[in-house]
């Protein structure tokens, strides 16, 4: 059986950023980071987030995309 995944849009991102819980953070560079979510078993869904700490804070979505969650676990856990 195929079953096809729908990801989110930009606004569809902006409401998992603000509501749900990252199960990894990874630091690009000074004001990039990587945050990881668990889309399914098979599936991350990867945002990538600007940060500028000019006056107020501000957030800008750089990229979004699926990744496969292998990627991310460790063999030896």
């Amino acid at each position: 059986m195929n079953v096809r995944v729908i990801y989110p849009d930009a606004n569809g991102v902006v409401n998992i950023i603000l509501n749900d819980t990252p199960c990894g953070i990874l630091k690009q560079s000074e004001e990039k980071f990587k945050l990881i979510y668990n889309l399914n078993d098979d599936d991350d869904f990867v945002v990538i987030i600007s940060i500028k700490n000019s006056g107020p804070v501000r957030i800008n979505l750089v990229s979004y995309f699926p990744d496969e969650a292998k990627k991310r676990r460790r063999e030896d856990v």
